[in-house]
């Protein structure tokens, strides 16, 4: 979380709509931010997916051939070198998938029904920008974990996707270790 809080003085000068208008602005970022994360998890799932689809296939392969047909064979050589990068991709999807902490727009009763806000000798103008203020901060705060978060996550996948171009490199790797054990 981050330790921004809002550097208004003069809180006093800040009207109801200006608020208002601060409060809009802040929720639209956090909303996007989730928005943000469902497409990240979206994308995880379609590429772990696809990486399981493949791991299967080619493990089912390399099982299928006896033992002694490996050495000779460029498709169980080369699906060994193809389960391998799979594995890495696999593992980073999961830990996409692992729970993750996303912020999200609104506050809970808890929070805003505190005295603070409505026992003390401002107006209720006052009370509502004052209000307003603390909860941009609050949003502030979401939206630097989320931004992290996102981040994080992103990094991830493209992480996946860059390994993932490596696996017709696969082939070529099976050949030239089939060649070397002739």
């Amino acid at each position: 979380m981050s330790n921004w809080k809002n550097n208004i003085e003069n809180w006093d000068k800040v009207s109801k709509e200006v608020a208002d208008l601060y409060l809009k602005q802040s929720e639209l970022v956090l909303k996007e931010q989730t928005k943000t994360a469902e497409l990240i998890s979206l994308r995880t799932d379609r590429l772990l997916g696809i990486s399981l689809t493949f791991a299967t296939l080619i493990l089912g392969y390399v099982v299928s051939k006896s033992i002694s047909a490996w050495s000779n064979d460029v498709f169980v050589n080369s699906s060994v070198f193809a389960i391998i990068i799979l594995g890495y991709c696999v593992t980073m999807l999961v830990k996409n998938l692992k729970p993750y902490e996303i912020r999200i727009a609104g506050e809970t009763p808890r929070i805003i029904s505190d005295n603070q806000f409505i026992d003390n000798d401002y107006t209720s103008e006052e009370q509502y920008v004052l209000l307003i203020l603390n909860q941009i901060n609050n949003y502030q705060d979401r939206i630097d974990l989320n931004k992290a978060n996102n981040a994080t996550r992103t990094k991830r996948n493209s992480k996946v996707l860059q390994v993932l171009t490596f696996l017709p490199i696969s082939l070529i790797l099976g050949l030239i270790l089939t060649l070397f054990f002739r």
